[in-house]
Formats: structure tokens, sequence, C-alpha cells
């Protein structure tokens, strides 16, 4: 039974990740990537790949470079993440989730080998990284797996064999010629995304800088593996899709003031911490630990750790949102970090309380094992249903269903929106061409219920009470813009539209003091922008739309703040996207 013990946590948890990665639907790009694997293959419109066509698909390895050289410059920068994608969209379903089941077993075993957490531990530390570690659209759902669980996966790999006593011989013995193969393993690692790339790099750099000033500076394997990694970073830090997606973010904004920026930073951080506690109480216990650190006696292992997590935790809250997916790294950090300063700073609780905890915690895990799997299951009916009425809508239109799912703590209910089926944003409805290129359709639009009630069934939007001084129609309720396209127009249904909007009456620039203020109570209208309705007037933010065709007519769908006055609209300029 002793020889048993440590497989079991490591089974129990391929079995509950594998049941809930198979219970997760594919979503959004997943359906591009599938179509684009398999554009030269012998497929119906709809049909998935089975394991027979994954293996002989004609021209896959082309098409497979060729896609991820598209992403590379005009996506972002994650190349290994982006191949691996491109790859396992051709997988069938059950194909990925075994593996993605693997990946999740195997960075939590190497976590617990980096960490040198014993044996009686181990199903501890496995069943908290269900607890506080598992985000359904980081882990679960194909697209997300690829960029965020599986790079860390091989970020641990590369720390498991950068602490190797053999990598800190010299690369010029006969013996250590493999090490020449360290470079590009260190190149694709720094390849799956770029937040841990840069923290990778960023604690590379502390530990050279140590290196030099003891006089231990040596070309060995850790050089090399080092040097992949920063080639690998600068790869993914500097592409062309990486440079474009940053620059038009909001925090890069060229009006946004630095104090300003900062305390957007620090709201980000907050963000973080409201979707796991567990980052505020580590992070704060290794501030601490860090000041005081005369007091405690750690191995030089746990200050790295501590360090990596610190450091991966700034830059997730410095160049991201701060939240959603990009807060998964901070969390999983966050709990390592939490192994580190529960073993070292109070070994006698870690050694008398083991067996309570374990139950405590294995309990905790199995129910969000449990919300999580309902709620998959609950969304995969509803995309179901959505799928079914969109392909047998003559319009190819689709009303956006409320999807009632189990709730349970913030940290506990990691799910997304079934918007996420058809594409990103605030929850605008949208056009995925990959999903209408994947069921052979022209295009694919998920209405909002207001759109669906008020124009797709039967016009009641555009009215003469709800005309607008500059020709367009709006209700109070709603969200939208709307406009009537004339008989003859040439904007086909399902196009994606943007529209610049000019106003009068723009209210003068806010205070730090008053954009501080509003970005903390956000007033009502955090889920519609980052930015309030007096920055959108002042900015004249774009609105993203869509060509709604509808039985009795085509119109033109623009998504606008309700809480903009829209008599103050003077003009919109619309162009195709």
């Amino acid at each position: 039974m002793k020889r048993l013990y440590p497989v079991v946590p490591h089974l129990l948890a391929w079995l509950a990740f594998f049941a809930l990665t198979f219970l997760t639907p594919i979503y959004a790009d997943d359906f591009g990537n599938v179509f684009g694997y398999y554009r030269q293959a012998p497929l119906e419109p709809g049909q998935f790949p089975t394991l027979r066509t994954f293996v002989s698909v004609p021209g896959a390895a082309w098409n497979l470079l060729e896609l991820v050289w598209t992403h590379w410059n005009h996506e972002n920068g994650r190349f290994a993440a982006a191949f691996l994608l491109r790859l396992t969209a051709g997988m069938p379903h059950w194909l990925f989730a075994a593996f993605n089941a693997s990946v999740w077993v195997a960075l939590w075993a190497a976590f617990c080998r980096l960490l040198a957490v014993p044996r009686g531990w181990r199903p501890a530390v496995f069943a908290a990284a269900f607890a506080f570690a598992l985000t359904q659209d980081a882990c679960l759902w194909l697209s997300g797996a690829c960029n965020y669980l599986w790079p860390m996966a091989w970020m641990v790999a590369a720390a498991l064999l950068f602490v190797r006593p053999r990598l800190g011989e010299s690369v010029f013995a006969w013996r250590n010629a493999w090490m020449a193969a360290l470079l590009p393993l260190g190149f694709v690692a720094a390849g799956g995304h770029e937040l841990l790339s840069v923290s990778a790099c960023l604690a590379l750099t502390v530990y050279w800088l140590r290196e030099i000033a003891k006089g231990r500076f040596a070309v060995n394997g850790r050089l090399l593996l080092t040097v992949g990694l920063g080639l690998g970073a600068l790869a993914v830090v500097f592409a062309p899709g990486t440079l474009t997606r940053a620059g038009g973010a909001a925090f890069f904004a060229p009006d946004a003031q630095l104090l300003y920026s900062i305390a957007r930073k620090g709201m980000a951080y907050l963000r973080c911490g409201m979707a796991n506690p567990l980052l505020f109480a580590v992070t704060a216990g290794t501030v601490a630990v860090v000041v005081w650190r005369r007091r405690f006696s750690l191995p030089e292992r746990a200050w790295w750790v501590l360090l990596v997590g610190w450091l991966v935790v700034v830059v997730t809250c410095a160049l991201s949102a701060g939240g959603d997916r990009t807060a998964w790294p901070a969390s999983v950090c966050a709990l390592a970090m939490a192994v580190v300063l529960a073993r070292h700073l109070a070994p006698w609780a870690w050694m008398r309380w083991r067996v309570p905890v374990t139950l405590a915690v294995s309990l905790l895990a199995v129910a969000v094992v449990g919300v999580t799997a309902a709620n998959n299951m609950a969304m995969s009916r509803a995309a179901d249903a959505v799928i079914r009425a969109w392909r047998d809508n003559p319009q190819h239109v689709a009303v956006s269903p409320e999807v009632r799912k189990v709730c349970a703590e913030s940290w506990l209910d990691r799910s997304w929106e079934l918007r996420t089926l058809v594409g990103w944003g605030m929850g605008e409805p949208w056009t995925n061409p990959g999903v209408a290129r994947f069921y052979g359709k022209p295009f694919f639009i998920l209405a909002e219920p207001a759109v669906w009630e008020g124009l797709y069934l039967r016009d009641t939007l555009c009215v003469p009470q709800n005309r607008l001084p500059c020709g367009w129609y709006a209700r109070a309720d709603a969200d939208v813009l709307a406009l009537p396209l004339p008989e003859g127009s040439m904007l086909r249904p399902g196009t994606r539209v943007s529209g610049k909007p000019t106003y009068a009456d723009v209210p003068p620039p806010l205070s730090v003091v008053a954009r501080l203020r509003k970005r903390i109570l956000r007033e009502g209208w955090a889920s519609f922008s980052l930015i309030s309705p007096e920055q959108e007037m002042q900015q004249g933010s774009p609105l993203t739309g869509y060509v709604l065709p509808t039985p009795h007519g085509r119109y033109l769908i623009l998504r606008h703040n309700r809480n903009i006055p829209r008599e103050s609209i003077a003009d919109i300029q619309v162009s195709e996207e």
C-alpha cells in the first residue's frame, strides 16, 4: 500500500482533469483552428476529425507551419503555443483531453519535485491545485490550455533542468556535447507565453548578476539554457503581432498619466486577488519574509521560488489587465509560494497537520470539480442548442442564451460566458468566421436578447420616438445603436463594421482624482468598457458592430454605452473591418 500511495493522487487528478476537459466543448477560435488544420482533408462541413483523419491529412505539415507563421506575424508571438494549438485542434477531443490531463498531472508532479515536497504531502498539493489553481478558460478550454497551462509546464520543466548539478559543468567537455541542445530547448520553452518568458528572464538576470558578483560566471549548460530562453523571449515579445496588440492596449494609451497608469495596475492586482484570495495572502507573506529576511532561515531554492513567483505576479499585473486567463500564472505561483512558506516557516505545523489539511483541501477540491463539471455540462448543452438554432436559421442568426449555472464563491466558479462561443470583447454579438467556415456557412451572428426581440423578430427599436439627431436609433435600456439599411446596400449580412463617433458638448478632461474615483466605483459601466463614459466621449472610442439580416430588412448594429447621452452624438463614420 505504501508503494501505491504516491500513485493515487496522480491517478485521481488525471481522471478528474480528463473528465473536466472532455466536458468542455470547443469554442471561438478552436473552430477556425480545426478548419485551418483540415482545410485539405476530405471532411464534410461540420464534421469533427477522428484519429484516422488526424494521422492522414494531406499537406498537414505545410498548413501547420503556415498557420503558425500567420499567428506570429498578426496575432501574437507565442509561436510554440500556436504550433501546439493548431496541431491539437485537429485531434479527436478525447485524445486532447487525455493529453491535457497528462500535462496537468506532470505540471504538479514537477512542482512537487522542484519544491522538494515530501510524498506524504503530495495529495494535499494535488488537491490544492484543483481548489486554488483551476481556471476553466486557462486549463480546460483548448486554446487556453495551449496558451497557459502547457507553457507553465514547459517553464517548470526548464526550472527542474536548470537546477540539475550537471548543468553547472563546462560545455567544452566532450561528455557534455549534448548540452548544445539546451539552447533550442530554451528557445522553444520561451515561446509559450510572453508573461512567463519575461518573468523567467528577469529571474535569470538576477541569478547571473549574482554569479558574476561572486566570480562564478562560466560557460556551462545553465548559460546555454539562459541564452535560449532569452532569444525565445525576444521572439515572443517583439513579434509583429505582439507589438500590434500592445500598441492598441488601453494601458499603453498616450494620454494616460503615470500616476493613473500605476493606479490601474493596482486595480489589476486587486482583481487578481478577488479572483484568488490566496494570491493576496501569499504575496503579502513573501514581502514580509523578504523585508525581515534575517529572521528566517530558508534554503537557497526556497528563496528562488519566492523570487520567481513574486516576479510573475508583478509582471502579470504590470503587463496585462490582471484578470481571467492572464491571472492564472500568478495563481499557480501563489500556490507554489504558499507551499514554500508553509514548509519552511512552520515545519512543526507541516508535520502535525498533514492529515486534517489534506482532508480539508481534498473536500474543497471535490467541490470545485463538481461545480466546474456542472457548469461545463450546462454550457455544453446551451452551446449545442445555439449551434442547432443557428444552422436551422436562414439568416444564420441565433439568440444569445442566458445559461443558469451552479455558482460557488468567486474563486470557485471559474467559468466564462457562453459568448466565448462566437468571439471576444465585452459580450457584443459578433461574427466569428472560424465557426462559419467550419460549418460551411457564410457567417454566424449571436444576437443579444434585446436585439433579437427588438429588431430581428419585429422592429420595435427603429421607431420615430427613438430617432437620434444623427439619424441613428437607440433605446434607453439597450447598449446598441441601429440604422436601417436601404435596399441595394453593398454591405453583406454578417459583415463586421467599425464606427467612429463624433460627440457634441464633450465634457472637459477629468482630473487624475476623478479618473481614480470612477475607476474604483465603476458606477454601473464596468461591464461595458474599461474607461468611463466621459473618457469614451473625449477619446471618441470606436464602436464595434455588424450587419444584421432579418426577415424584414438589414440593419447596421453598433454597440454603444447607454450611459453616454445619445443626443450628443453628432455623427458616426462607419467602415468595414
